[in-house]
């Protein structure tokens, strides 16, 4: 059985012969980037675990002037997607010794708000943050002084003059446009909002399917779903804003008895893995890179929070790929 004690990183320099520093490096991880040799490593772990050396996370905190804490805020934590990113970014802070302050804004800017006082409060070292949006740019727009300095890192939505970490897509939907045109679909469909706000965000995957189209002279009108049903004859194709979007539509065509994708193509959108477990035939879809983008904004803002310099470019935008499904039809 282990002893218990209230060891110090001092008391066990004193046992080993060591300065605190070394031990301090050999603890944290950090003795081979500082060349401690691995006879005096060895010594040091055998005494922290001798004796269950547990660290005192105040005195470390003081030491390093951080909390290794980060916020992250987010205006949904019931999604498969949200769920994915944040197991990307706590993956990656526990990584590095930090840990994940989470709070979840439920799409109200005041609850928003209240999280980044909160975080403020209790000094984390940094936030990663999923806007509230209404179609426009962010509606909050935060004063450094109300992040007491700290850095922010964006991520699904971009920030004013904030780095950020997005998936690419107008990439996403090029790759269904070329799915459908090397098809051989002439005649598509959009079926979304589009907003035509100030933030183009939403609108992305349309703008890109539809520039495909237009410069090979093709027109991409957007229908809603009664339109599609009423017209449904004049196109072979419909591409959806999401997977959601086009399973719904997937049910109203099949109970008005036309078939998928015998009478018409369908193309989603952010890969759903409920979707395409229980929806046949698969729908073809563009697949996000999700846990990756937690990941790589948690990078970026530990860059920040490190000092380790600026980012060449403002924003990352992540390559999606194309799922194959069964819902596209090749014509002849």
């Amino acid at each position: 059985m282990k002893k218990k004690t209230d060891l110090s990183i001092k008391s066990i320099a004193e046992m080993v012969g060591v300065s605190p520093t070394t031990v301090s490096f050999v603890l944290n991880g950090k003795a081979e980037k500082f060349k401690i040799a691995e006879e005096t490593r060895a010594k040091i772990l055998k005494i922290a675990s001798e004796y269950n050396y547990q660290p005192n996370f105040h005195a470390r905190a003081m030491l390093a002037k951080k909390t290794f804490l980060i916020g992250v805020i987010v205006y949904n934590i019931d999604s498969s997607f949200i769920a994915q990113i944040l197991a990307g970014i706590s993956r990656e802070l526990a990584a590095n010794g930090f840990h994940m302050v989470l709070a979840e804004s439920r799409l109200q800017p005041d609850k928003e708000n209240e999280a980044f006082d909160f975080m403020a409060q209790i000094g984390v070292d940094g936030y990663i943050y999923a806007p509230v949006m209404d179609g426009n740019l962010p509606q909050i727009i935060h004063d450094p002084k109300q992040l007491r300095y700290k850095p922010l890192v964006s991520i699904l939505h971009p920030v004013p003059d904030t780095p950020g970490v997005f998936t690419d897509h107008t990439i996403g939907a090029e790759l269904i446009a070329e799915k459908l045109w090397n098809s051989g679909h002439r005649r598509i469909a959009y079926y979304g909002e589009v907003s035509k706000k100030l933030n183009t965000r939403f609108d992305e995957r349309y703008l890109g399917i539809r520039d495909f189209y237009e410069t090979r002279g093709y027109q991409v009108p957007v229908l809603t779903e009664e339109q599609i049903l009423e017209f449904v004859n004049d196109y072979t194709a419909i591409f959806c804003f999401s997977d959601d979007l086009a399973a719904q539509l997937f049910m109203v065509l099949q109970k008005r008895g036309i078939k998928v994708p015998d009478n018409i193509s369908l193309a989603g959108y952010s890969f759903s893995d409920p979707i395409h477990a229980y929806v046949q035939p698969q729908i073809t879809s563009i697949m996000e890179y999700k846990e990756e983008l937690g990941r790589v904004a948690a990078q970026r803002l530990l860059e920040l929070v490190q000092d380790k310099g600026s980012f060449p470019e403002l924003y990352s935008k992540l390559r999606p790929y194309l799922v194959e499904g069964d819902t596209v039809r090749t014509i002849e």
